[in-house]
């Protein structure tokens, strides 16, 4: 009964014996050692084809886009391997790229601040936290808070070996713009401010019931930022976008003509009173100010 094989590596020599040629057949087995056998002793060879693990991709594809959130789906290849994701804004991206080199890097560095705030957890027990399998649909409000409007952001992700800390695919990246607010035509004014020990009374007038914010900052804050985004609509905005994305501005959002209490201040401080039309995390009006001194004790 001859021989059959299945081999992966094999090494075939001969040896010549007057005129008769003989072939034998040397195997390399994984454990180093080597077999020989005559090949007439075998009757069929079959070279045993490397199982390649299936190929790791993912689509990116957006589900609902507001000025403020986007829901994003992710599709797999399949549902056998993890993977990461994350969104960032161009600017940020841009960044990144410049610093870490590669969206990879820049996740290790956010993971590892991330255990920072977690005692007796590691930054790989982060990470593991963090990855995703199979198809699942994501809300940036849960990665970035509050997105900008009309705004560039990237949407990626990457199959990862949370074991030993590894890229297994290719990044997919997915570029994507904000809409803009839709402006409101409500007309916004500030008709009086009657000012207490630490707090104010602030009178708005309207032209319809959009929605609105009425806020303030003390004078200071407000011209320290000002002097560091160039100017005071750039610095109104970012105060905007930082209060939207720590909590939103809650009970400061009215609608139509109101009275307004603005309290918990310090007293004997100038204040800058703002008023302005709001949606979706954003400005979408004119702003109103006025600044305003709290009574002296």
């Amino acid at each position: 009964m001859k021989k059959i094989f299945t081999l992966i590596v094999v090494a075939l020599f001969a040896t010549t014996t007057f005129a008769q040629k003989t072939f034998r057949i040397r195997i390399h087995k994984n454990d180093n050692s080597i077999t020989g056998f005559m090949l007439s002793d075998v009757d069929s060879l079959t070279f045993a084809k490397k199982e390649v693990p299936p190929t790791q991709s993912m689509e990116i594809k957006l589900a609902n886009t507001t000025p403020a959130n986007t829901l994003y789906t992710i599709t797999p290849s399949n549902d056998d391997f993890d993977y990461y994701q994350f969104i960032v804004s161009e600017e940020s991206y841009n960044i990144i790229k410049e610093k870490y080199g590669s969206l990879f890097e820049h996740d290790k560095e956010w993971w590892k601040a991330l255990a920072e705030y977690n005692t007796g957890i590691t930054w790989k027990d982060v990470m593991k936290t963090l990855v995703s399998k199979g198809e699942k649909t994501f809300n940036s409000s849960n990665t970035i808070l509050s997105l900008r409007p009309n705004s560039k952001y990237c949407i990626y992700a990457y199959g990862i070996d949370t074991e030993n800390v590894a890229v297994t695919s290719d990044i997919t990246e997915y570029w994507f713009t904000t809409p803009n607010v839709e402006i409101s035509d409500n007309v916004l004014e500030i008709t009086n401010v009657t000012p207490e020990k630490k707090a104010f009374i602030v009178n708005v007038s309207t032209s319809n019931d959009d929605p609105y914010v009425v806020t303030y900052q003390t004078a200071e804050s407000f011209n320290n930022l000002v002097n560091e985004q160039g100017s005071e609509e750039a610095a109104l905005d970012q105060m905007i976008y930082i209060t939207t994305n720590y909590g939103g501005y809650g009970d400061m959002v009215h609608n139509g003509r109101q009275e307004v209490r603005l309290e918990n201040l310090d007293s004997g401080t100038e204040y800058v009173i703002f008023v302005f039309g709001y949606k979706y995390g954003a400005r979408n009006t004119e702003y109103k100010k006025i600044n305003a001194t709290t009574l002296s004790n």
